[in-house]
Formats: structure tokens, sequence, C-alpha cells
């Protein structure tokens, strides 16, 4: 019969953490093999060995102050950097968090260890994909708005009773510009999210409780192109079943089959609107898949008008970002 002990064991020698643990004279008892790895040791080679065989000798007092320091502390917690001697002699700089406890009226102590390099590697990373999210969502807050909101003034003003209007013939030069300006920033978009480095960041911090499949409904082409996108970069392997138009949407619900886990609705007044949409997908029997509503702002009725569906659960203000569509997928 296998004991809790030999699952415990075996459970630390297969984590990718660095994990030790000393005795009251700090000599190894114990050693992973992510720990063993990392130094190019045997275990057998540090058990039963004192630690400051492979401490600098300039870091050996700097190691006692924060040893008492660990012991005065109430929780016996110490968290700090240390740098080991590999077996060429190399120093590694790791980072350590150290937890004292007795056991048996006798003192141990337990370190896990992660490689300040890798560290730094992975915080550099974080920082990196930050940054891009910033970017991303400066693109989709004020440069894709400029030209979009340039070409909907000039629609406006621009004469479609008399097209032979002269005032018209500077309308269409100020649309061409606009619409330079909005196929620049749709390219730039473009080159952000399939850049190398962006499909990097993808599997940072990989989620397993996603959904695996989607349906997304949005009758704006952009809007559309950049939401699939950032789905893409949350999990590459969800399953997007992509409409613009929401009729046909409807009627892929109402066939039932191979049905999303989530809805995700972006409409505009093209087909219908988001309530119109609700209605008739509330009256397809038997279907309770949660519906999402993206909304530039949420008026009051707006709210009111989300009661009446059982099956819908909130509002996503756009711009649409990673971070809003992992808090989602995680719900």
């Amino acid at each position: 019969m296998i004991k809790d002990s030999e699952i415990f064991l075996a459970a630390l020698s297969q984590s990718p953490e660095g994990m030790v643990i000393f005795n009251e004279n700090n000599e190894f008892i114990y050693c992973n093999e992510a720990f063993c790895d990392a130094l190019g040791y045997h275990k057998l080679e540090l058990l039963h060995h004192p630690l400051v065989e492979i401490i600098p000798l300039s870091f050996i007092d700097k190691l006692n102050l924060i040893q008492i320091g660990q012991k005065s502390n109430s929780n016996g917690d110490a968290f700090y950097e240390k740098p080991i001697k590999n077996k060429t002699g190399e120093i590694i700089w790791f980072n350590v968090v150290s937890k004292l406890f007795k056991l048996k009226d006798k003192e141990y102590t337990v370190c896990f260890y992660r490689n300040e390099i890798d560290f730094r590697v992975q915080k550099e990373q974080l920082q990196e994909s930050n940054k891009r999210l910033s970017e991303y969502s400066f693109l989709t807050s004020h440069k894709l708005r400029h030209p979009i909101a340039n070409i909907l003034g000039l629609i406006n003003l621009f004469d479609t009773n008399n097209l032979s209007n002269p005032e018209n013939g500077p309308l269409i030069d100020y649309l061409k510009q606009a619409s330079f300006q909005l196929n620049e920033v749709v390219h730039e978009l473009n080159h952000t999210l399939n850049s190398a480095k962006y499909k990097e960041e993808i599997n940072l911090f990989a989620k397993s409780g996603y959904p695996k499949s989607v349906m997304l409904i949005d009758d704006d082409s952009i809007n559309h192109f950049i939401t699939k996108s950032i789905i893409s970069r949350v999990d590459p392997n969800m399953i997007i079943l992509s409409y613009d138009n929401p009729k046909q949407a409807l009627q892929y619900l109402n066939a039932g089959n191979n049905l999303p886990e989530i809805i995700l609705i972006d409409l505009g007044l093209r087909w219908m609107t988001e309530w119109d949409f609700m209605k008739e997908y509330s009256a397809i029997k038997g279907l309770k898949i949660p519906c999402y509503i993206f909304r530039n702002f949420i008026e009051p009725i707006d709210k009111s008008n989300g009661k009446r569906y059982a099956n819908f659960k909130e509002f996503v203000v756009k711009p649409i970002t990673t971070d809003k569509l992992e808090m989602l997928f995680n719900n």
C-alpha cells in the first residue's frame, strides 16, 4: 500500500522549483531533482553535507544574519537571494523562500529555490506583455476610433440625394484620407497581433478552466477581427464559432449541434439589436448558454433589459482586452 509520505516525496521530486530541507546544523537531509539539476550535482553528493560547502565564503556571514532574523521572526519565514556554487564552481543566484519549523524538538528549514535568471526572464516577459497590452489598448481606444469617427462624420455631411453637389468633392477626398488612416491602424493592429513575440506571450500563463468553444456574434468587421484575435490570444486552442449575421447564429443554435459554452454579442442596427437577438434566442427551448454583451457604455435601460433574460450574464465594456476576457472565461 502506498503511503502518503511516498506520494508527497514523489510530488516534491517532480516539482519544477528547487526544494531543500536542512537540519539544525544546516546539513542537507532532502533535495529534489530540480535543485540538483540546476547545480549539476547528484543528490548523494549533497545529502548529509553542510550547506556552507557550496556557499561562497563572502556570503556566509550574511546567511548567518538571515537565519538569526528568521529564528526571531514569529512565523519563521525568510525571503532573500542566495548565491550557490554549482559543480563546476560557477555562482548561480537563487530567489529563496524559507520556512523554519520544529518537529519533535528538532529544528528544520525548508527552502524553495527559483533560479534568479529564470525569474528575471519571466519578469521581463511579463513586463513586455503588459507593454503590448497597453499598446493594444491605446490602438483600440484612440487611434482606431479617430479615423472611424472622421469617416462617420464625413458620411453624415455627404449629400446622397444630389451626388453631383460640388460640396461632395472635398468630402470624397477627406473620406479617402480617413480610409487610408484607418487602413494603417488596421495594419498596425494586424502586425501587433501576429508578431512572433506576441504569439510567444500566449502561453506564458496557461489557464485550464476556460471554455473549449465560444460563439462570437459581431456585425462590425473591424471589431469582429479584433475580438476574435484577442480570444485566440487568450487561448489559441479555443474553438470560435464566428458570425457577423445574428440570424445565421440563431439558425446554428436552433439546430442544436456542437453548441458553444459561451455566447459573446456585439451588435449594432445592421441586422438586429442585442435585445432582438436575446428575445429570439430565449425562445429556443432547452438552451441555457450564458450570453455576454459588449457595449461602449451602459445605460440604465440596458440593465433593465438584461434582467428580462435568464441567460444574460453581464455587460463587458469596450475596449475588449485579454484581461477582461480572462475574467469572463474564468467565471
